[in-house]
């Protein structure tokens, strides 16, 4: 992946060497980097700043994704059976919960997770317990909080199948 290659040759550190960069994501103006680590103390979402090259933790979590306007970074948490979808603002002072631990409802939030190209909507994925291997396409309007699951098939397995924005497409 060319991206872990740069954020390795960026000289990035943590704490145990055995950490492993998952998910990444550029701010809207390139100036940094958002991105997942996953070690022995779990996965967090951290910050890199080209700039200063210093990294910072965010919040504790997996599939950052910064918003158009770069006011928030969504996320999920949790993992397998369990997981939220969040919010967290840049410098990690403002969190807000999207949707709660779904493990009533029996699924669980997936990433990977999408901002639609105005940061209207968000796109993402539930994964049923009963089922872990399919994935179901959510989407959640950002100004009234709603979430609908999209009438399409499965998404596919956890490592197949992908959601992406091809214009306005979600409307009343």
């Amino acid at each position: 992946n060319i991206v872990s290659e740069a954020l390795t040759k960026l000289n990035l550190s943590w704490e145990q060497r055995d950490a492993v960069i998952l998910s990444q994501g550029w701010s809207p103006d390139g100036s940094e980097l958002v991105y997942t680590v996953s070690d022995k103390s779990g996965r967090r979402v951290l910050i890199y700043n080209l700039a200063t090259r210093t990294s910072r933790t965010i919040a504790k979590g997996d599939a950052p994704a910064w918003s158009p306007a770069g006011d928030w970074i969504a996320y999920e948490t949790g993992g397998y059976n369990a997981g939220s979808l969040r919010l967290v603002s840049p410098d990690g002072r403002k969190h807000e919960t999207l949707l709660q631990d779904p493990t009533a409802r029996e699924d669980y939030i997936r990433g990977p997770i999408l901002w639609s190209p105005d940061g209207a909507f968000l796109l993402f994925s539930r994964t049923l317990a009963s089922d872990p291997v399919g994935q179901l396409p959510h989407v959640m309007e950002m100004s009234t909080r709603r979430e609908e699951e999209l009438p399409v098939d499965n998404v596919g397995g956890i490592y197949g199948g992908s959601l992406s924005w091809a214009g306005k497409a979600f409307s009343d």
